[in-house]
C-alpha cells in the first residue's frame, strides 16, 4: 500500500491511488492502526526531523526548486519552539536558537509537527514515512514548472485536478466524489488534492524519488531531515 498524507482540519487525510480511496483519520495513531500491516511507503506533507539552531537544508533547497512558489515551503522551527506551550514562547525560543521568530501560520502547524515527531519516536517507523511537499509533486506532474495558481482557488483546484487526471485518467471521478462528500470541517479540497499527488508519487517506482539533501543530516533524535522529490522520469510512466 502506497499512501499520500496531508494534515487537515479533521486530523490527517490519506489517499491511496491504487485502491482509489480517500479517508480522514483523527490521529496518526488511528491511521497507523489501520494501515501498518499493509503500508509499503507513505509520502507525507509534514516536517520530519527538527533542527537545533540552523534551518534545515532540505527546506532551503525545496524553496530554491520552487522558485516563485518558494513561500509555500515554510522554515521549520527549532525543536524547543515546536514543543512550546504558547505562540509567544515559541516565537521567543525560535528567535533565541534560530535567530528569527516564527509566524502565527507556522505556529498553527506546530501541533501537527509535534504529533508526527512523537509518533515516529514511539513507533520507530521513519523508514515507512518520507517527508515530501505537494507543490514539488505538482511541479513534477507539470513537467518541472511550479504551479503559480493558488491551490485554494477554483482555478488552482482545477489545474491540479487536471494534472492528476492526465497522470491517471480515472482519478478525476473518485477524487471529485471525495471532495463533494467529505465535509470541509474534516478535509478541504486542497488537502485532498495535496494528499492525492503525494499518493501518486509514492505509488510510482520508489527509484523515481530523490532525496534532498543526500546524505540526510540527522536531528537530535536520529530522524533524517530530508524532503523526497519525484523525478521527471516518473511523471511519464
Amino acid at each position: 500500500m502506497y499512501l499520500g498524507i496531508d494534515g487537515c482540519p479533521g486530523g490527517w487525510v490519506a489517499v491511496d491511488v491504487t485502491q482509489r480511496w480517500v479517508q480522514v483519520f483523527s490521529t496518526m495513531e488511528a491511521l497507523w492502526e489501520r494501515m501498518a500491516e499493509h503500508l509499503a511507503l507513505a509520502l507525507i506533507d509534514i516536517p520530519m526531523g527538527l533542527p537545533a539552531d540552523t534551518y534545515r537544508v532540505c527546506d532551503l533547497e525545496a524553496r530554491r526548486l520552487l522558485g516563485a512558489k518558494r513561500s509555500s515551503v515554510f522554515l521549520v522551527p527549532c525543536r524547543p519552539a515546536v514543543y512550546a506551550a504558547t505562540f509567544p514562547e515559541a516565537n521567543a525560543l525560535n528567535r533565541q536558537w534560530m535567530g528569527k521568530g516564527l509566524s502565527l501560520q507556522t505556529w498553527n502547524v506546530c501541533s501537527k509537527i509535534r504529533e508526527m515527531d512523537q509518533f515516529l519516536h514511539c513507533h520507530g517507523c521513519s523508514h515507512l514515512f518520507r517527508e515530501s511537499h505537494p507543490e514539488l509533486a505538482f511541479a513534477w506532474l507539470g513537467g518541472g514548472e511550479p504551479l503559480l495558481s493558488k491551490k485554494q482557488s477554483c482555478g488552482g483546484r482545477q489545474e491540479r485536478l487536471d494534472l492528476l487526471r492526465a497522470a491517471q485518467p480515472d482519478m478525476g471521478d473518485w477524487l471529485c466524489t471525495a471532495i463533494r462528500t467529505i465535509p470541509n470541517r474534516l478535509a478541504r479540497p486542497d488537502d485532498i488534492l495535496d494528499a492525492a499527488v503525494l499518493a501518486l508519487a509514492a505509488a510510482r517506482d520508489e527509484q523515481n524519488l530523490a532525496a534532498v539533501p543526500t546524505p540526510a543530516p540527522l536531528d537530535a533524535m536520529g530522524i533524517p531531515m530530508q524532503i523526497w522529490v519525484p523525478s521527471a522520469e516518473g511523471a511519464t510512466q
